[in-house]
């Protein structure tokens, strides 16, 4: 049996009030019926979430660091959502934190400093334009415009139960969506998250984040239409992190 919000139920009780007096309502019907304009508690009015895997932009990353007075290279891949041709991520993709190396002792965790970073996408090489590390939020302009463009939504709007969908390129292979519902508007509550507690940026979703999905598209669904609400970024103990895309606009607005 599929799963209702609340808030309708009244609503959909007329309706099938109706159907019994009536014989019959039509679908459209129904769906113009349950929609009030708000952010969906549930995918009752979701048409199909394969219109989501065409915003999924990923790029390669080529990036040189040293540690101590010894250099380095790798190369992995990223992802973001677009406004234009430029992509919005996550400053963590393109640089190089630390190194882990395993030791007799376990895992051994060196800090490394970032000296040269490069992008790739289909078309060519692309440009980053803008970093804040502090936020870990990046944009870069890309060669030409890629895949599907979702509109912005508010996420001042979420409230604790808003139903979710991540996508993101889990574990490095497949391009999946997961679902989940907000937890949290604002990190404020008592998680026993230490990390989460006071920021006033972030909303969290009980659904976990994979590694791989960081820089991925958050969508809340206003009556069944997706809208970007936030970004990947963390997972702690299977809740997701995820950035308001109000915060997002306001630090990026002058470089999309």
């Amino acid at each position: 049996m599929m799963s209702m919000d609340r808030r309708n139920f009244l609503k959909t009780l007329g309706i099938l009030s109706l159907t019994t007096v009536t014989g019959c309502v039509s679908s459209n019907y129904i769906k113009k019926a349950l929609e009030d304009g708000l952010y969906d508690f549930d995918d009752i009015l979701v048409d199909c979430y394969d219109d989501l895997l065409d915003g999924v932009i990923e790029f390669d990353t080529k990036i040189k660091y040293k540690h101590d007075k010894k250099t380095g290279e790798e190369k992995s891949y990223g992802l973001g959502f677009r406004k234009g041709n430029k992509l919005i991520t996550t400053s963590h993709l393109i640089r190089k934190k630390n190194l882990r190396l395993r030791t007799p002792f376990g895992i051994a965790i060196i800090p490394t400093e970032t000296i040269d970073r490069k992008v790739f996408f289909p078309d060519g090489e692309g440009e980053i334009i803008f970093e804040d590390v502090g936020s870990d939020i990046a944009v870069i302009e890309m060669p030409k415009e890629y895949k599907r463009e979702f509109p912005f939504g508010n996420s001042d709007e979420l409230k604790i139960g808003t139903y979710t969908t991540t996508v993101g390129k889990s574990l490095g292979k497949n391009v999946l969506v997961k679902s989940g519902r907000v937890v949290s508007t604002s990190g404020k509550e008592k998680l026993y998250l230490s990390d989460l507690v006071g920021k006033e940026n972030v909303f969290l979703v009980w659904g976990i984040n994979i590694p791989g999905d960081s820089g991925g598209a958050v969508y809340a669904f206003r009556d069944g239409n997706p809208e970007i609400v936030g970004m990947v970024d963390a997972r702690y103990d299977g809740i997701g992190e995820n950035h308001k895309i109000n915060h997002i606009l306001t630090i990026v607005k002058k470089y999309i």
